[in-house]
């Protein structure tokens, strides 16, 4: 199972779960993500509150990480770093 589709399979299961709401911004921003850790590249990414941010950036680190990659993920804050 490729990186992409790990990501894509976490939705699914996550979408089956009750109170979870979808977000197709949240998705689409793990897929980018999980797209440039595939290409080795690094990125900054914005997004307002309440998208997901911290799940959207989870999903590919944990996806890639089962194939051996090391991932960083910087946050602005120690409080936030801590909850990751």
């Amino acid at each position: 199972m490729t990186p992409r589709q790990r990501i894509d399979r976490a939705f699914d299961v996550l979408a089956a779960r009750p109170g979870f709401v979808a977000r197709p911004d949240q998705q689409q921003l793990s897929r980018l993500i999980g797209d440039m850790i595939a290409a080795g590249e690094t990125g900054c990414f914005e997004a307002p509150t309440g998208l997901g941010k911290s799940l959207a950036a989870l999903l590919p680190a944990l996806a890639h990480a089962v194939d051996g990659k090391r991932v960083v993920v910087a946050t602005y804050t120690n409080v936030l770093a801590e909850q990751y």
